[in-house]
């Protein structure tokens, strides 16, 4: 148990059919493979057998109109993922279960029953995969032909690379050790060199971002995928310069804490199109490059991180839609990047820093309050990334448990994490009681989750078991089973420790993530899951090119194990690395941003001069309308709309809390456009009538995001028009 060797990721040479060596570790893992599937495919069936198609509504009564044409509740697919969620545990205490009797029996791990079983697992895997990335041709081909054939003759070179390890002798240089021993010059070269590899990612990152960033001039040339998003996204920036507070008298769909952070930006910038996306382009670099910190931290060679950053880079910027050059991206719908992805990216360079020293307090309160500011900003995937924080920190801690205090040091460093995510959570709720004088509704964080995944607003059925989402799925099983498997069978040095944490955390979120897509599983959906699918093979590379001098040095019973498995990693990895093939666009870029002859459809022509007319400064009012937040900012008014678009009023409960706001806000004035019929209830219950329609006055094609329809003003009954 002393030698760092004898985990489950090295090798010892020496007993190479030791069960607490790492090819048996494989091995074990392999064959456990056929019962563990076994086992959790019949649990997700039984789960999702016993549910009854559209029996959950979340307790929401959705409105009428052509909401409810909208509603496909999903239970079965969303439990029986659930179930399928155990598959790592499960498969990892299967592992550590025959670890324990092989040691204690002293059975031989390269004789007997487990090498057939570790063939059988390893090609039920190979099949899953091989027929997953076929049958997602069908479905919606993400790569051409020749991107698969790549994948696969590099899957094959490494397979043969493991059997034959003389075939690898030019590339010794890459997996030999590194000499610790190094003159002031050329420790002087390696800051410079760090320096230049670091600013090329930052290089890299710019040019992939300048594909988000737009102005009022030129938005309306973009997709129709990205401005549609915008007036959902930035209200919610707005809604908070506007004097709401998220979580008492403001629902947020996406953000809950990056608005305030946004707040100082804003007062001096104004909010506009160019300052908004301007402002998102930042947020997502800080991620992204938490990321790049991450990879250069663990492999110690900025040119390692910068070449294994790029194919994590093509594929968050995957496209989706393309236009000459004007492109759509999941950077550009900001809603996933940078408000869902950006705490869960920037906690990669965290842990990889502090998840093997949260023994300190320092170390771990601010792991743990970054995570908890994640999951208040955006409860979706924050739980998932504070989920992961936890499993990063077991999996490191476990991994010295032997020499360094037991159980009891592993628990209590979880609770230090948690001290810290409770410290951030209450630092967000005093603020929140600071401005606002009431303390954070946490309930409403679940409100939007609510609608789509118990309500089914929205949703879309699975194509079927087989596609790439099966294959992002077993990559974060293997990643998350292996890095459990090594934490607990045996002692591990500190840069393992930090390559297990990062798997560990890259494969609980990128799962966690995951559902995201199995409620809406539409193609374009699971793009928005390839950047944390991207970042777990990456991380799982990395553990792999770490390990590729053991491995190649293991003996060929031992080796042809470990065959398999690197060649999955390594295809994927160049299959991810070929999608750089597709940002030719990044070169318009340039030419797209100066363009500034686009119609400024966000300008909201009519509704502004409409509310500057009939109101006064500092007057409460209401807008149901879209960009309301930003045009009551404009005209120094204070809208009590608790929501960041109209379209996103679908059920009696939000209807109602619109009825409140204008009782408890004795809203003088309601700007609306087209209503829904429980809305305009809503307003007559109220005491409120229309006292004024205007005709809108530019043309339709210069007001896609608001609409050209009828404007009205509605006062309480028996109040005067008031307008000028």
């Amino acid at each position: 148990k002393s030698n760092p060797r004898l985990h489950a990721g090295a090798l010892d040479t020496d007993r190479p059919d030791d069960l607490t060596s790492g090819p048996p570790a494989v091995l074990v893992g392999s064959a456990m493979l056929v019962p563990t599937a076994l086992l959790v495919v019949l649990l997700a069936v039984l789960v999702y057998g016993s549910t009854v198609p559209g029996e959950a509504n979340g307790g929401l009564a959705f409105i009428s109109g052509g909401t409810r044409a909208f509603l496909r509740p999903e239970p079965g697919e969303q439990r029986a993922y659930l179930a399928l969620l155990l598959a790592p545990l499960v498969l990892s205490a299967a592992m550590i279960a025959v670890h324990q009797v092989g040691r204690r029996l002293r059975l031989s791990g390269t004789r007997g029953w487990l090498p057939p079983a570790a063939a059988a697992g390893q090609a039920l895997v190979l099949s899953l995969v091989v027929s997953s990335l076929l049958r997602q041709q069908v479905y919606y081909p993400y790569f051409a032909g020749w991107q698969l054939l790549a994948s696969t003759v590099v899957a094959v070179l490494v397979t043969i690379a493991v059997m034959v390890p003389r075939t690898l002798a030019v590339l010794h240089p890459l997996v030999g050790s590194r000499s610790r021993t190094a003159s002031a010059g050329s420790g002087r070269r390696r800051v410079v060199a760090r320096s230049l590899w670091t600013a090329a990612a930052l290089l890299a990152t710019s040019a992939f971002l300048s594909t988000t960033i737009y102005t009022d001039a030129n938005i309306a040339l973009a997709p129709f995928a990205t401005w549609y998003h915008v007036p959902f996204t930035s209200e919610e920036f707005s809604s908070v310069l506007n004097g709401l507070t998220p979580l008492v008298d403001f629902t947020p769909q996406y953000t809950s804490l990056l608005p305030y952070l946004a707040a100082p930006y804003f007062a001096v910038t104004g909010m506009t199109i160019g300052s908004f996306t301007t402002l998102m382009a930042l947020f997502s670099a800080a991620g992204l490059m938490g990321v790049f910190v991450a990879l250069e931290r663990v492999t110690g060679r900025g040119s390692v991180a910068t070449l294994l950053y790029l194919p994590f880079l093509a594929m968050t910027f995957y496209p989706t839609v393309r236009t000459g050059d004007q492109v759509h991206t999941v950077g550009a719908y900001y809603g996933v990047l940078p408000l869902r992805y950006a705490f869960p990216l920037l906690l990669t360079a965290l842990v990889v820093s502090f998840a093997t020293s949260v023994r300190r307090w320092r170390s771990a309160l601010l792991l743990g309050a970054v995570a908890g500011a994640g999951l208040v900003n955006n409860l979706e995937f924050g739980i998932a990334a504070l989920g992961a924080v936890l499993v990063s920190v077991f999996v490191s801690e476990a991994s010295r448990r032997v020499s360094a205090g037991g159980w009891r040091a592993v628990a209590a460093a979880e609770l230090r994490v948690m001290a810290g995510t409770a410290l951030a959570v209450a630092l967000f709720s005093v603020g929140t009681l600071m401005r606002s004088g009431s303390l954070p509704n946490f309930a409403e964080l679940l409100y939007f989750s609510q609608q789509f995944a118990a309500g089914g607003f929205y949703m879309l059925p699975m194509p079927g078991i087989l596609g790439l989402h099966l294959v992002m799925y077993l990559t974060f099983v293997l990643a998350l089973t292996l890095a459990l498997a090594a934490a607990v069978l045996g002692s591990v040095d500190e840069r393992r420790r930090s390559r297990l944490a990062l798997l560990a955390y890259s494969a609980v979120f990128g799962l966690g993530a995951g559902a995201y897509y199995v409620g809406r599983s539409h193609y374009y959906v699971l793009v928005a899951i390839f950047a944390a699918w991207a970042l777990c093979l990456v991380f799982l590379a990395v553990d792999l090119g770490a390990c590729a001098r053991e491995i190649f040095a293991a003996p060929l019973s031992t080796r042809w194990l470990l065959a398999a498995p690197s060649a999955f990693i390594a295809g994927l990895l160049v299959l991810c690395a070929s999608a750089l093939s597709l940002d030719g666009f990044i070169v318009e870029q340039p030419y797209r941003l100066a363009s500034q002859t686009a119609p400024r459809t966000f300008a909201a022509v009519d509704m502004e001069r409409f509310v500057a007319s009939c109101t006064r400064p500092g007057q409460d009012v209401m807008m149901i309308y879209p960009l309301g937040h930003r045009i009551a900012n404009d005209n120094g008014v204070f809208n009590h709309f608790p929501y960041n678009h109209p379209g996103s009023v679908v059920t009696t409960r939000q209807v109602t809390a619109v009825a409140h706001g204008l009782r408890a806000n004795q809203v003088s004035a309601v700007f609306t456009g087209p209503l829904a019929p429980e809305l305009v209830t809503a307003l007559d219950g109220a005491g409120y009538r229309r006292v004024l329609d205007r005709a809108p006055t530019i043309p339709a094609e210069q007001a896609a995001a608001t609409g050209s329809d009828r404007l009205s003003l509605w006062r309480l009954e028996g109040s005067p028009v008031g307008c000028g």
